[in-house]
């Protein structure tokens, strides 16, 4: 149970993106906006359409394995929610990947 327990620990701990980090060769990271309980959120120049875009990455509790699964349906749920509306009070979804063992 110890050795669980050290690998949820280092999983919640991971660092964030570095600054000048770049995600997919178009994402450049510029800054860290924001933490919030399940996501970090880094404001990004996308270098293929020239301007800024929001990104969050999706912090995984790594208390279960059902739990993981869990957050990862949700965080996917509210990008195809946010691709799919067009208001200009909400945030439009426009990617969703996979780099390493992170999800964007």
């Amino acid at each position: 149970m110890v050795h669980s327990s050290l690998f949820i620990l280092h999983h919640i701990m991971k660092p964030p993106l570095s600054i000048g980090q770049r995600l997919q060769d178009r994402y450049h990271i510029t800054r860290i906006l924001g933490r919030g309980g399940q996501c970090l959120v880094y404001l990004t120049c996308d270098v293929h359409q020239g301007k800024n875009v929001v990104i969050k990455e999706l912090l995984r509790s790594g208390t279960t394995v059902a739990d993981e699964i869990k957050e990862l349906e949700l965080f996917r749920g509210e990008y195809r929610i946010l691709s799919q509306l067009d208001h200009p009070s909400l945030p439009k979804g426009y990617d969703f990947f996979v780099e390493g063992s992170k999800y964007f």
